[in-house]
């Protein structure tokens, strides 16, 4: 039994070696016309000093009612804290969580939501909630 194993292992192998890739010739063309400006100068991180700021956008899909989005909340805010202004925090309030209640004592009756959240949510469908896109 060892041997068919062994033998089904080093046939597999070398099946995935041999077949796994494909040779493109010439894959990107060559284009005459392409002028590089050599003058250009780019910053990069390593670079001293570094004018060139990161700027991240969270988006954070939430709703007033959900039982998770307080503690996503506190972590935004503590991202925010560290980062600053390279830190752009967006609430979207969209989704069944977002829905206002009517309950007796007025609680989560305001209604958050807007027609360009509810898009957004519409669009990149959240799996759960609360849920972030990060650029």
């Amino acid at each position: 039994m060892k041997t068919v194993n062994v033998f089904f292992l080093v046939f597999l192998s070398g099946w995935l070696i041999f077949s796994g890739c494909d040779k493109i010739e010439n894959p990107i063309p060559k284009n005459d016309n392409l002028v590089l400006d050599t003058a250009l100068k780019f910053d990069t991180v390593l670079s001293k000093p570094n004018t060139n700021k990161q700027v991240v956008l969270i988006e954070e899909f939430t709703g007033h009612t959900c039982t998770n989005c307080p503690q996503a909340a506190k972590e935004i805010r503590r991202l925010d804290s560290i980062f600053g202004e390279q830190l752009i925090p967006v609430s979207i309030h969209a989704g069944l969580f977002a829905k206002p209640k009517n309950n007796t004592d007025g609680s989560y009756n305001t209604d958050f939501r807007t027609a360009v959240g509810d898009e957004l949510n519409t669009s990149f469908t959240p799996f759960g909630y609360p849920s972030a896109m990060i650029s």
